[in-house]
Parts: C-alpha cells; structure tokens; sequence
C-alpha cells in the first residue's frame, strides 16, 4: 500500500482543471529566518487557511501559515466542490451512538458549513464561481426514504431555506434522467471552485496580518513551554499549534498518523459541453451550471457505484482471473523460469499493485452496494471479486521470486 500512496503522490503535481483556471496569481515567501508567533499552522489548505481566517477575525492576527508545495496542493486544490450538508451514513445507526439531541446537532454542524462557505464568498468579495442549488439523488426508494428524513432534519435546523423532496415527474426539474427515484433540493447548497475559494480565503487572511509560507515543509516540531517548528530553512516559535496536512502528515506527529489512513477520490471534467447538452441534462432548469455537478457528484455518494457496478462485473472477474492466473504461473514449477525473468517479474510486480487497488476499491464498492440497499447477489459478486482479486495477489507475493536473475556474458 505504501508503493502505491508513493506512485499517486507522484502524480499529484500534474496540471488540474482547478489549477488551470484559477483566478488568482498568489505567491507567497519561503520561510528562510527565525520568528515567532502566537499560532503556527502547518497545512495549506482549507483547514489550515480557514483556522487561521477564524482567528483573524476574532482578533488572532499573529498567526504563521506553514505550506509545504503552494496552498491548495492537496485535497483543498482538487476536490468536486459540492457545498452540501448532511451526513454519509445510516441515520438510524447514528442515532443509536449520539441520540436524538446529537443527531440533531450534527446537523445543525453540517448545515454551518455551507452557510460560512456563502458569508465568506460575499464579505470578502471572493470569485470562486459559486453555483447556488444543490440536489441529493435517490437511486432507489430506500435511498428516498433516507432523503425523506434529511428532508425533514435539514427543515428543522434551518426552517426559512427552500428545501424540497421532489419523486417521480418532478425530478426532472433538477436533471434530465429517469433513472432516479427522487431528489431532495437544497438551494442553501451549491457548487464552488474549490481553488479560487481556497485563495480568495488566503488573500483575506493575508489582509489581515497573518504571515503566509509556501514551499517550507517541516521537518521536526519540538515541544515545551513554546513549541518549535523548523523547515529545511528557518523556524517558528509559537505558544499554539494546529495540525492541518490532512494525508500529508509523513509521520511529523505519531498520535495523530497512527490514526489515520488514506482514502482516494478522483473527479472528471468534461470537455465544455453544448448549449443543446447542457440543457438536455439540467432538467427543467430548477439547478444550473456549477449545481449540475454537484448534482452528479451527489448521485456517486448515493449510490450510483450499484447502477454501474453490473457493467464492471466482467471487468472484474477478469481482473480475479488473472490473479489467479499470476500465482499459478509462481507455483507450478516449469513455469517458474519464465516467471523469474527480468520483463515478467516487473510485469508481475506492476499487476500486483493495481491488483492490490483494484481489490481496495471493489470492496468498498460491495460495502457502498449493501449499504444502499442494491440486490444481495450484486454484493456477494462483487465481494466475491475482491476475494479472488487479493487472494491471487497474496499466492503471487506467496510464490514469486525476491529477486530477478539475469545472467550476463562478458564479450
């Protein structure tokens, strides 16, 4: 798993559509000298940048903002976008742990969220192409009757936003699809370009006194009476620090990483679509621009993995074919020559880490299916699939040689 969190972070500094159109040229120093402050963030990002814009506001304007890369390197500078509230897991489940009180309360948390995002846009004058509107697709009629509930939560925290459950015909006043069994409008939502928001936030902070670093990743952090943080070129002394690199930690902190685990996502954009397109797939209209994909980003989150999950299933058994195939090939022993050449044995080598992958995520799709309430038999498949997939990958690494021999013949 870790060759594999090492060849994606790899690829991360490849150019993005956020990246390439992002409407502010910002550039902040290195840190290369000593300095103090009342509060050190290490994290560029939305949360690093938003604590420190929090402070700031509140008067805390002695606040040092340490970003390895540039600001909005990580998730922050490429994610979907989607303002939304609510919560990704069954509501009867978390009720059981908090209560009735609690799950009331992380709603109202859930609902801040989206309202702070718009205050901010608006005070500090921030273009982040922000879309207003935001719809939760239903797949099915059990993924209906969860919206029925956030329907009615979302109503009871904040009564004078235009919330609305709309089934059957009226669906397709949100997206020009049949497929869906219902949508829940939320028009305190919407859609963002998560990278202008991010620097729009950092030019406010900035603004404010606060002192911005890019390029400057830590190496150690000492504690005591003031904590002490260095780069690879200068220090900061603070009496407070906040932790904010999300997966980008590296074992600077062990109580925090030894909890945490890396997930992945990963968003599409389109080519620019026609006007004929465009109009096609919004529906009535009711939900437009950025809102669309929010709104199809919401499908993914309710489920849309179990519609298009009966069209991978081939891919898959094939996928758990070769597996298998991979550590016969390592167990049977004439064929073990073959395996031990230089070209198989990194062919071997590379199938096994997007077999590790490709196991991972047909998993967490059999998990996705079940929790949405999509058939078993389409489940067990896919749990099946997974199966099959890592137990080819551990009779691989079981069977395969350390090391590729290769004979060389002076001339």
């Amino acid at each position: 798993m870790a060759a594999l969190d090492r060849r994606i972070m790899n690829r991360l500094d490849a150019l993005n559509y956020y990246t390439a159109t992002k409407k502010y040229d910002l550039a902040f120093p290195r840190l290369t000298q000593d300095i103090d402050a009342d509060v050190v963030v290490i994290g560029g990002g939305f949360s690093g940048i938003n604590t420190a814009l929090e402070l700031a506001e509140k008067g805390i304007t002695d606040v040092v903002v340490l970003e390895a890369k540039h600001l909005g390197y990580g998730g922050t500078g490429r994610n979907g976008g989607q303002v939304m509230a609510g919560i990704g897991h069954d509501l009867n489940a978390v009720k059981k742990h908090v209560g009735p009180e609690g799950l009331e309360t992380l709603f109202k948390i859930a609902n801040l969220g989206a309202g702070i995002i718009r205050e901010r846009i608006e005070k500090y004058g921030i273009n982040a192409d922000f879309c207003q509107g935001y719809g939760y697709l239903a797949y099915n009629e059990r993924q209906v009757k969860t919206l029925r509930t956030w329907e009615k939560e979302f109503s009871a925290v904040d009564p004078d936003e235009d919330i609305e459950l709309l089934t059957g015909a009226a669906v397709s006043s949100v997206i020009g699809s049949d497929v869906y069994a219902g949508v829940l409008k939320h028009m305190g939502g919407g859609h963002v370009h998560s990278l202008n928001l991010l620097l729009g936030e950092a030019q406010a902070l900035a603004s404010h006194g606060a002192r911005i670093f890019e390029n400057s990743p830590v190496i150690s952090v000492e504690y005591g009476d003031r904590i002490t943080v260095r780069t690879n070129a200068g220090k900061v002394t603070a009496s407070k620090l906040l932790w904010a690199c999300d997966s980008f930690l590296n074992k600077l902190e062990p109580s925090i990483y030894g909890k945490t685990i890396n997930t992945y996502a990963f968003q599409i954009a389109t080519e620019p679509l026609s006007d004929a397109l465009i109009e096609r797939i919004s529906g009535a209209g009711l939900l437009r621009g950025g809102s669309i994909a929010a709104v199809a980003s919401g499908a993914l989150a309710l489920g849309l993995v179990a519609a298009e999950a009966m069209t991978a299933i081939a891919l898959v058994v094939a996928m758990g074919l070769f597996a298998v195939a991979l550590a016969l090939i390592y167990a049977v022993a004439p064929l073990q020559a073959l395996a031990s050449t230089k070209a198989a044995t990194g062919m071997a080598a590379s199938w096994r880490g997007f077999l590790e992958m490709s196991g991972a995520m047909i998993g967490s799709a059999g998990v996705t299916v079940l929790h949405d309430g999509t058939p078993w038999p389409l489940a067990i498949v896919l749990a099946a699939a997974a199966v099959v997939i890592v137990a080819g990958d551990v009779g691989a690494r079981r069977f395969a040689p350390k090391r590729a021999s290769v004979a060389v013949t002076p001339s």
